[in-house]
């Protein structure tokens, strides 16, 4: 609806619909939640879970190691049993005898005290062929060759030797062989054993911990073991197992579930299942290689761990964990849900609050006098406030359904796209200031803002708000245009400040060439060669001045002398003198209003304005030739004609040259009044030309304007203002001679070259003259003597204390001394402060001998009149 406030355009909301948030969230956030809270519970009960596992395994590898570090005690005990045996010195001769009768006498006693003691099974005497001499727990049974590792072992390191034997019974023994010498010379061995199920006894007998022990049938013979099992009371069978037979096991009786542990080759060294049932407990169980002295395996050893007590309290932990998170889950859920119908109904009231408040929007969108507007994404309106077709002059249904760029200029709407509706899309936002059209073809400056609106619901549209600017803009082009003079303006007094003081460097390099130039033009007749060449000097030096002059003149530090005068006799004589110099191809053309009022100037100045002036123009036309103008005129200026921030509405004389020559750009006439810059080729310009003139016309308070156009020639207009007074006239003091005198004259310079050269030419006057390089020290001087001077001759600048500081000072203690200053500023201080200061007159340096001696000779005669 064109002109009035629209919904779905402005604000991007649709009707809500009730419980929308609790239907789209509570689904999604329960299962988020019941996936985490589950991802929580399974990490912690396997965590609990694994706990378990190493708690167990950790009871097994004990085990383990208990049963290994029990077995390598063991076999240090029999060791040290047998070390003790072979400190009888009877018994290396009682072996060499093959004394059967005189050992049992000897050791029965011992063996039976060893076997109460120490649980010693077996004690051998061997001889050194491996025959049996003598067994103490077996004394019937003799001469057989033993076969055993442990005896091999130790008849070849002919050392102690240990290790686990598995007899023709079935049954595990530790045993330890010693030889035994007798003088170096072997003559048998002693063996210790003691049987392993004693050793494996002492550690079932941890809580909740069983053992067992299976050995292969090959390393068996089956008569022989079921013998031996029976002297032990242990019941067998030996078809149990396929491979193996169960020689020991702290079980009352091996459970049939847990066979396969003996029959599995991957079973071994390994937990063998994490939790295993037998006889209503849980067990972890382990299984590891049995190997003898010989390190050849031998059967297998399972270790078992009762781990009920520990499973239940896991079982009861899983148990608690899915209780807590059932309980957790329901009541966040139920939170979330009372949470979700509160925001339903905020959402449901906030709905009616915007309902209530769009016809208030839609009354303040029509009355506002901003320009309101929305369009789509190819610019097109889709609706305005009625500010907006007021200002435009459009009817509101001139706007719906057009494109903006229908009302803009053809330039701008060419960059439509990309300026503006690219910069939307990408960056969601655009602003700026751009120009439209009325209907009535008037111009018009828009500031507007522009925003992207996704809304939840329908296509993007662009929306913006708009502000009439067109004041504004005028108004800051012109200040923008005021700104600009005066940036050159102030461009031009910041490169006038360092000219003006590289030219006064200058002047104190140039006055010493100056003056002994002058002097040594004296001591030579004028038909010398030498005399010639130092005319040469002199006529350059002077060249030199009147360059540092145009300088000073360019910064406006060297006022000259100004007076009431007309500008007409200075432009006949300027081009009198010129007309020599311009060139035959080129017509000259005046118009010259001979009624123009005074101006205060320097005649020099005004002077060397029109001979630039002119010289340029000449120039701009000296291939091709053309036609030159000059003219004079009294115009009236108002505040909307000036130049520059430094002119004053009223009269002014306009001082125009015109040429029709090549002509120049914007970009160039803004560099033309540079200091150095030139078009002319390289030894045929300075630079300094136009500088100089700028500088001479922004010092009177007047102005320069350049008009000029490619291929059509440059004009360029003076403006001076009119002085409403009779000029003044000028005094013709004629010319003085050369006068000295014998007065003593006292020369402050902190320059050593310049002070030098003057000290020359006074005394060639005839003066006595004391020099000081260092005004502290000339006031000293004077101090000391102050009637031995006549006068004074002090540079202005000058460290430590200036000149007119150091006036003051020598003026104090002696009220009627002359003082000349010498500086190569002008305008440093005015004649009337220094006349105030007391100081009598000035020397502009560089200057000549005559000035020099005349400006001295009439302070003194001054100051004795």
């Amino acid at each position: 609806m064109f002109g009035e406030f629209d919904r779905n355009n402005i604000t991007g909301k649709t009707k809500y619909s009730g419980h929308t948030v609790r239907k789209r969230l509570l689904i999604p956030l329960a299962c988020v939640l019941i996936l985490l809270l589950s991802s929580f519970c399974i990490i912690l009960v396997y965590t609990q879970k694994k706990s378990l596992e190493q708690s167990s395994l950790q009871i097994l590898e004990n085990a383990n190691k208990m049963l290994s570090r029990t077995i390598e005690e063991q076999s240090r005990v029999l060791t040290a049993l047998e070390n003790i045996i072979l400190r009888d010195v009877n018994l290396p001769r009682n072996l060499q005898r093959h004394d059967r009768h005189a050992l049992f006498l000897s050791y029965k006693d011992l063996f039976t005290r060893l076997k109460k003691d120490y649980s010693i099974t077996h004690f051998y005497f061997h001889l050194p062929d491996r025959v049996n001499l003598l067994r103490l727990h077996k004394k019937e049974k003799y001469g057989d060759t033993i076969g055993r590792f442990t005896l091999f072992d130790s008849i070849q390191t002919e050392k102690s030797s240990s290790g686990i034997e598995l007899g023709p019974l079935g049954t595990l023994t530790l045993r330890v062989v010693q030889p035994v010498f007798l003088n170096d010379l072997l003559v048998g061995y002693i063996e210790l054993g003691k049987e392993i199920e004693d050793i494996l006894g002492s550690i079932h007998k941890e809580p909740g911990t069983e053992i067992a022990l299976g050995i292969y049938k090959y390393r068996l013979n089956q008569s022989q073991w079921e013998t031996g099992m029976a002297m032990i009371d242990r019941q067998v069978n030996w078809n149990q197992f396929v491979e193996k037979v169960l020689i020991y096991t702290s079980l009352p009786e091996f459970p049939t579930k847990w066979e396969h542990f003996l029959t599995e080759k991957s079973h071994r060294h390994h937990t063998i299942d994490a939790i295993t049932k037998y006889n209503d407990k849980s067990w972890h169980v382990l299984a590891t290689d049995i190997t003898d002295a010989s390190d050849s395996e031998i059967g297998d050893m399972l270790l078992f761990v009762d781990i009920s007590k520990d499973l239940k309290q896991y079982q009861l932990f899983t148990a608690i964990v899915a209780v807590t998170a059932c309980i957790l889950l329901s009541m966040t859920l139920y939170l979330i849900f009372k949470v979700l119908q509160n925001t339903d109904r905020v959402i449901f009231q906030q709905q009616e609050s915007i309902e209530k408040s769009e016809t208030r929007f839609r009354g303040l969108f029509n009355s506002i006098t901003d320009l309101i507007y929305t369009m789509d994404l190819d610019g097109v309106f889709t609706s305005v406030n009625p500010a907006m077709h007021r200002l435009f002059g459009y009817d509101m249904d001139e706007f719906i359904g057009r494109r903006a760029t229908e009302f803009m200029s053809l330039e701008f709407a060419k960059e439509f796209n990309a300026r503006y509706l690219e910069v939307v899309k990408k960056q969601g936002f655009c602003e700026g200031v751009s120009y439209y059209y009325r209907k009535d073809k008037e111009k018009i400056y828009i500031e507007y803002k522009s925003s992207l609106v996704e809304p939840a619901v329908g296509e993007p549209y662009i929306s913006g708000m708009g502000r009439d600017v067109t004041e504004k803009i005028l108004s800051q082009q012109q200040v923008k245009n005021l700104q600009e003079q005066i940036i050159q303006t102030q461009k031009m007094e910041s490169i006038g400040t360092l000219a003006g003081g590289i030219a006064h460097d200058f002047n104190n390099i140039l006055f010493p060439v100056m003056g002994h130039t002058e002097m040594l033009l004296g001591d030579f007749p004028e038909e010398s060669s030498t005399h010639k060449s130092l005319t040469k000097i002199y006529s350059g030096a002077l060249r030199a001045r009147d360059l540092v002059k145009q300088i000073l003149d360019f910064s406006r530090q060297e006022k000259g002398e100004t007076r009431l005068m007309k500008i007409q006799p200075v432009i006949k004589e300027a081009l009198k003198l010129m007309d020599s110099s311009i060139p035959d191809n080129i017509k000259v053309t005046r118009d010259i209003d001979k009624d123009c009022s005074t101006i205060k100037g320097d005649p020099t100045k005004i002077h060397q304005i029109i001979m630039n002036l002119i010289t340029n123009a000449c120039y701009a036309m000296n291939e091709t030739g053309g036609k030159l103008t000059i003219s004079l005129k009294e115009i009236e200026l108002g505040p909307s004609d000036l130049i520059n921030p430094d002119m004053h509405q009223g009269t002014y004389t306009r001082f125009t040259i015109s040429d029709t020559g090549a002509g120049m750009g914007s970009e160039l006439i803004t560099k033309i009044f540079d200091p150095f810059f030139t078009t002319k080729e390289k030894g045929k310009g300075t630079g300094m030309g136009l500088s100089v003139v700028h500088g001479i016309v922004i010092g009177m308070g007047g102005g320069i304007q350049v008009d000029s156009e490619i291929g059509k020639g440059t004009s360029i207009h003076v403006y001076l203002p009119v002085i409403q007074s009779e000029p003044e006239l000028e005094a013709d003091y004629g010319d003085t001679a050369l006068t000295g005198g014998s007065e003593h004259i006292l020369l402050v310079d902190d320059e050593e070259a310049i002070i030098l050269m003057e000290k020359e030419i006074l005394k060639r006057l005839g003066y006595k003259v004391t020099t000081r390089t260092s005004s502290v020290e000339a006031l000293e001087v004077f101090r000391a003597v102050p009637d031995r001077f006549d006068i004074v001759i002090t540079d202005m600048a000058m460290p430590n204390m200036a000149g007119d500081r150091l006036s003051k000072q020598l003026i104090q203690i002696r009220p009627d001394i002359p003082i000349l200053l010498c500086t190569g500023f002008g305008d440093i201080i005015s004649r009337e402060q220094a006349a105030s200061i007391g100081i009598k007159d000035f020397l502009l340096k560089p200057v000549n001998i005559n000035n020099f001696a005349k400006t001295i000779r009439q302070a003194l005669d001054q100051n004795l009149n």
